[in-house]
């Protein structure tokens, strides 16, 4: 079988890169190191940096970089400009492969590729659609991105046939915009690194929260909540993980500042820069829980791999996490009230018999979730289906 994946993988984050920088997207990487030995696996990218298009071979696996234009310029015209430099790639490309699987649609892909003739699925990651509303900011550049995304997504969306869903929230969303196309359940993979290792959150004191500085990832949250609980656990501390160094950092001390958390101070609130998973896992040893107050989230994997090693998880009910978390049994779910988070880390500090029935529960779910084996497997049968399914009508398209 010829697969053509369609996904935003950072020309930094190669498997042969010395210093990968950017996000890791290890749902991409894992699946693809194991895909690949199955299938002849074609990863198409892009990269507004390069000097022209770059086609490299490793692993087994074919990478193209398609060089695209500057974010400011092709947004000007709505991702036309860049979604027609795609498009003629994979014109030539589809004659060569089987099926076409579209890695989210926050890269706006489907609009290049929703009506070329090869069998396509959509895996589901983050809904712009559904982010969008959560913006606080009046006008900034991720405004303008979100809203010709989410443009792309009502549009395009609504017209393809297949989609790879992971939780009753993208399931939903995907049966209002596309009624009549046939989801596929298929959980996403995890770094194995996160399946190698074991955690003991007894004894521990630490609180981790993983989602920098972005609002919509609960920093203030996490902060004012976190300030409450140490009123009644003054010896807990707050590892914050932070993508942005010092910019991040003044960011966090001013909010401390203007909201006088005065219980925070250089003592109890750590600030550690992006680490790689090791590294992570390392921190991961020292908590009793992971922190995640997020205003909206599909499934995230700071949550998933957190529970694959054992790490009891506190999250906001928003999204598709309830399909991660089924609330006091493999974590604990929690509205974003500042009283109702606190409240939250404080019981589950104290109480070391939840913490490790938490914990033990929640690593049998997520590695059973998870099981790289069992994804490979369900996402070649969900290939076989789609391109039986489709060989056996003629394809028809709309324009």
């Amino acid at each position: 079988m010829k697969v053509l994946w369609l996904t935003q993988l950072p020309y930094t984050q190669l498997p042969n890169t010395k210093n990968p920088k950017g996000h890791p997207v290890p749902w991409i990487t894992s699946l693809a190191k194991e895909l690949s030995k199955k299938v002849d696996l074609t990863i198409i990218s892009n990269n507004s940096k390069l000097e022209k298009d770059e086609e490299v071979y490793i692993d087994g696996v074919r990478y193209l970089f398609i060089k695209l234009h500057r974010a400011s310029i092709n947004l000007l015209t709505a991702n036309r400009l860049n979604s027609s430099i795609v498009r003629k790639h994979l014109e030539r490309e589809i004659l060569e492969h089987d099926i076409m699987h579209i890695h989210g649609s926050e890269g706006m892909y489907q609009q290049a590729c929703w009506d070329l003739a090869i069998p396509t699925v959509l895996s589901v990651q983050g809904i712009i659609d559904q982010y969008y509303p959560h913006l606080q900011e009046h006008l900034s550049n991720r405004r303008i991105l979100w809203k010709i995304i989410q443009n792309t997504e009502q549009r395009y969306l609504s017209k393809m046939n297949n989609f790879m869903c992971r939780t009753d929230w993208d399931k939903g969303w995907v049966r209002k915009i596309s009624p009549e196309s046939k989801i596929h359940h298929c959980w996403e993979s995890l770094r194995e690194e996160f399946f190698n290792y074991d955690i003991n959150p007894v004894n521990n004191n630490s609180v981790i929260y993983i989602g920098g500085c972005d609002y919509i990832k609960g920093y203030r949250e996490a902060l004012k909540s976190f300030n409450t609980a140490l009123e009644s656990a003054p010896d807990m501390n707050m590892i914050f993980i932070t993508s942005g160094g010092l910019k991040d950092r003044k960011t966090i001390l001013k909010f401390i500042k203007n909201q006088t958390l005065d219980n925070l101070n250089e003592h109890n609130l750590i600030f550690i820069n992006r680490l790689s998973p090791i590294e992570l896992i390392e921190q991961y040893k020292n908590c009793f829980c992971l922190l995640h107050p997020s205003y909206i989230d599909n499934s995230p994997n700071t949550i998933c791999e957190a529970q694959a090693l054992g790490l009891p998880v506190i999250a906001s009910n928003v999204g598709g996490v309830s399909s991660l978390i089924k609330h006091q049994e493999t974590g604990i779910l929690s509205s974003l009230k500042t009283e109702e988070l606190a409240r939250s880390i404080a019981t589950l500090y104290f109480d070391k018999n939840k913490q490790e029935y938490l914990s033990t529960r929640a690593k049998l779910e997520s590695r059973s979730r998870h099981n790289i084996f069992s994804v490979v497997n369900k996402t070649l049968n969900i290939y076989e289906n789609i391109i039986n399914t489709q060989s056996k009508l003629a394809p028809v398209y709309s324009h």
